[in-house]
């Protein structure tokens, strides 16, 4: 059989599904993001009502019920001696949704309520203070932290020095000394440089604050805040030349990032120094830290913090990301909306928001959104394997041809494997469009630069065996694919299809009930199989599996019209073939 064309399949983002689900705009965690083994029975408190509230607050988290859930905890929240695993779940409900004064005051109630170390809800009261400008409280709230935080770890010294300077208690240059001298790990030191640029930057001083950021590009050229500070720069200065070295430096480095900087993007809006976007930008840091940690839950309780202090584009994106992992494609189509035309991810949102439009059952609506990416399409691989791939998902098959064309034209430099997946698209396309002699050209040409590649070999092996064009050829492909991929259930189908195409129906049958071993649910093994014990008498077995397969939902063009003729001839023959 021909395997599937898995849409998207260099496109979605990679890392840890964590879960979500859409209510209002918000994504709110799932059960998976807060386990039932971190609940020990013993803090519940003990009243029978309190019980039966957790237990239906769980049973709704278990249904995906997340409103009933966390109702639930709100009732026990307002106990007068409320319950911590409660309130922590209900904190965590509150912040990954961007509920940021609710998460505050739960967070108030959980210091309150225990002696751990609570940074994150600690955290929140900062932010929320910081957000109402009482700077006082900010300080306040800082000083709860434990001291090594504030000592050793950088965002935490960061806090401390932005809340100083805006009770007066430090001057800029000040601050900027306090940071450039304050001991850090190496992970920290381009971020260190980065917000002493800030500094600098706030008080209109561009050539410190400059110096400090080509500083922390040398020890880390890929911090995303500062290069994206210099992008800003330099598009408000017109300097498209300077734009086009930063981002080249970095796309060079980081080429599936999604930045892409154009020479027509009009200039970005102002730089914004505001003390909020500063302590945004030490939530963004944190964010990344955990992210990079596999710490998903928390990288996305940081990035709504960001966001509730100064909503930048860059966080909005990142949060598209995280819903688009956790295929909550809703919020991840708000998210990327979020991002203005004149950002530096600008075409990545929209690339993504085309994506996840698609993952979410609208291929046409997507294919709408993607069309506004033609004038820069040439620039871009992902735009135009999104392009085909998203044609493919249409049956737009002549559409896909042209959009690999383009790759391959567009992109001569790229790597063998990905000139090899353009030409097994391209054939795959000829293929549904039954231009065989094109599909066995261009399927020739992928397998000439990836010659052990099994898909392509099976593809090319099947459509020989399949169109009866060169069963003998084909045979020789599909050997080569079950050798380097014994285990595939597609591979496995072809060859034992290819047998019962020469006839030789024992050894059709055994490849055939590999297949259906490996893949008892896929309607084209079964009706291979089907037609297999027909050819061998086994009539009431086949009728078995034909029904099967119709139960299967066959998807391949014509394959359940020809089940249903073969099923009513089978009433009237005893040994139906396939034609």
């Amino acid at each position: 059989m021909k395997q599937s064309r898995a849409p998207y399949q260099w496109l979605v983002w990679g890392g840890a599904v964590i879960g979500g689900l859409w209510l209002g705009s918000c994504a709110l965690p799932p059960q998976s993001t807060i386990a039932p083994s971190t609940v020990p029975p013993a803090v519940v408190k003990t009243d029978v009502q309190d019980i039966a509230a957790f237990l239906r607050a769980r049973w709704a988290e278990d249904q995906g019920d997340w409103a009933e859930a966390a109702r639930q905890y709100q009732t026990l929240a307002t106990r007068q001696t409320p319950s911590v695993r409660a309130l922590e779940r209900l904190f965590a409900f509150h912040l990954v949704a961007g509920h940021i004064p609710e998460a505050s005051a739960v967070a108030r109630q959980l210091l309150e309520s225990t002696s751990e170390d609570l940074n994150l809800p600690r955290l929140v009261v900062v932010v929320q203070a910081v957000a109402a400008q009482d700077w006082a409280a900010a300080a306040a709230a800082l000083q709860q932290f434990p001291a090594e935080l504030k000592t050793e770890l950088l965002p935490y010294g960061l806090l401390d020095t932005y809340i100083r300077l805006q009770l007066g208690q430090l001057t800029t240059a000040e601050a900027a000394e306090t940071l450039k001298t304050w001991p850090t790990d190496l992970i920290f030191e381009a971020e260190k440089l980065y917000h002493v640029g800030r500094l600098w930057a706030a008080q209109g001083d561009w050539d410190n604050a400059i110096q400090a950021w080509q500083q922390a590009l040398a020890l880390n050229p890929t911090h995303l805040s500062t290069v994206l500070g210099l992008l800003q720069l330099a598009q408000q200065r017109g300097d498209i030349a300077a734009v086009a070295r930063v981002a080249a430096a970095y796309v060079q480095l980081k080429p599936k990032s999604g930045l892409m900087v154009l020479a027509t993007t009009p200039p970005a809006p102002g730089l914004s120094f505001t003390p909020a976007f500063d302590l945004a930008e030490v939530c963004f840091a944190l964010a990344q830290l955990m992210l990079a940690q596999q710490a998903h839950l928390h990288g996305q309780q940081l990035l709504q913090l960001a966001w509730a202090l100064a909503p930048s584009p860059h966080y909005a994106f990142y949060l598209g990301v995280l819903a688009e992992e956790q295929e909550d494609y809703k919020t991840a189509q708000f998210w990327y909306q979020r991002l203005p035309l004149d950002h530096p991810f600008a075409v990545a949102a929209t690339l993504r928001h085309s994506v996840v439009t698609a993952l979410a059952g609208e291929v046409a609506t997507a294919r709408r959104q993607l069309a506004t990416l033609a004038p820069v399409e040439t620039q871009s691989v992902a735009v135009l394997e999104t392009s085909a791939e998203l044609a493919f998902q249409a049956h737009d098959y002549s559409a896909a041809m042209v959009a690999y064309k383009k790759l391959l034209e567009a992109f001569p430099q790229a790597s063998a494997e990905e000139r090899a997946s353009w030409w097994f698209g391209r054939g795959a396309a000829a293929e549904r469009q039954r231009d065989y002699v094109t599909a066995q050209r261009d399927l020739a040409a992928a397998l000439a630069l990836a010659p052990d590649n099994p898909t392509t070999l099976n593809y090319l092996g099947y459509m020989l065996v399949d169109q009866r064009l060169d069963v003998p050829r084909g045979q020789k492909y599909l050997a080569q694919a079950v050798a380097l991929a014994p285990g595939n259930a597609a591979i496995l189908d072809s060859m034992g299809w290819a047998y019962y195409r020469v006839g030789d129906w024992p050894k059709a049958l055994d490849y055939l009930e590999k297949a259906a071993t490996l893949e008892p649910d896929d309607p084209v093994i079964t009706d291979h199989l089907a037609d297999v014990y027909a050819k061998l008498g086994r009539l009431t077995e086949a009728q078995t599996l034909w029904r099967r397969a119709l139960r299967q939902n066959p998807t391949e063009p014509g394959l359940k019209e020809a089940i249903e003729q073969k099923l009513k001839l089978s009433t009237a023959t005893p040994s139906p073939h396939r034609p």
